[in-house]
């Protein structure tokens, strides 16, 4: 929360600096995989990663904005972990379309 405000304004809501922004959270977490989904949940509400950003990343898999040096175990690990948050992001942008 203390760094949520300067983060957000890092990202500016642009994608590509928010998944550069995912790419370091990864690399935080890579070592203890359950805090990756709080970290992005907290980035999320406050408005520093977009749910696009997030939804792109879960189904996007590696990316140029994945860092060399997460291997593909450790990657999976921390996307298996966010897995509940991607379905709640998922299930709350259907919800949205729907009352539209």
């Amino acid at each position: 929360e203390k760094w949520a405000e300067v983060i957000a304004k890092v990202t500016l809501g642009s994608a590509p600096m928010e998944r550069h922004l995912i790419g370091a959270a990864e690399l935080l977490c890579q070592d203890k995989p359950k805090l990756f989904p709080v970290l992005l949940k907290q980035l999320y509400e406050e408005d520093a990663l977009e749910e696009d950003a997030v939804l792109e990343w879960a189904c996007e898999g590696r990316s140029d904005f994945t860092q060399p040096s997460l291997d593909e175990d450790a990657r999976a690990a921390l996307r298996g972990e966010a897995e509940p948050l991607i379905v709640w992001l998922q299930d709350d942008d259907s919800d949205d379309s729907d009352s539209s």
